[in-house]
């Protein structure tokens, strides 16, 4: 039997993920979370604030508790991955990818997506995503299709973050920007 690593396990739930923006549009309202979509949209917007000011303490304070004191301390590192996939991509010279302080500063319209992803069946929570994308360069439609989402060209320019509801708050369900995560769809 196969082993996968952790990043790639990650991956294939970014994939589903997707696939679940894709067929979330066509699938009816659900009731219980119609207001708490606008929570979950301020809470993106305060991200998107906080990452364009450089506010890393306040973007970390809306990831898991679990995962906080370790991205403090990589963030401290100037030459981490964290670092470089948050803060500044040319802070390693292998680092292939723009940061997401990169991809908000620069983004002519930076756009954010709630989608809903559904109640899980195995812990009972609702699942929402959210999508930060320039506007400006493609559609939230675009963004909600597998098929777009899988060029490496596009998939690489969309940040997106997975909340679950939880007493009625969203909190986060993954690591912030699904960092650490390979790419999802088959090359």
């Amino acid at each position: 039997m196969k082993k996968f690593s952790r990043n790639t396990i990650r991956g294939l739930g970014i994939l589903t993920f997707w696939v679940s923006l894709h067929t979330a549009s066509a699938q009816a309202p659900n009731k219980r979370a119609e207001g708490n979509f606008d929570d979950l949209k301020s809470v993106g917007n305060e991200i998107a604030k906080a990452v364009i000011r450089r506010d890393w303490s306040a973007v970390l304070s809306y990831e898991r508790p679990t995962d906080r004191a370790e991205h403090e301390r990589l963030l401290k590192d100037k030459t981490s991955e964290l670092y470089c996939f948050l803060v500044d991509s040319k802070c390693n010279p292998s680092w292939p990818l723009q940061s997401i302080y990169e991809r908000f500063s620069r983004s002519v319209k930076l756009k954010i997506t709630t989608s809903d992803l559904g109640i899980s069946r195995s812990d009972g929570h609702h699942y929402a995503a959210l999508a930060f994308y320039d506007g400006a360069v493609m559609s939230e439609q675009s963004i909600r299709s597998p098929k777009f989402v899988c060029i490496p060209e596009n998939f690489h320019k969309i940040a997106w973050w997975t909340f679950k509801e939880v007493g009625g708050m969203w909190v986060s369900a993954s690591w912030l920007f699904q960092y650490a995560s390979d790419f999802p769809c088959n090359p």
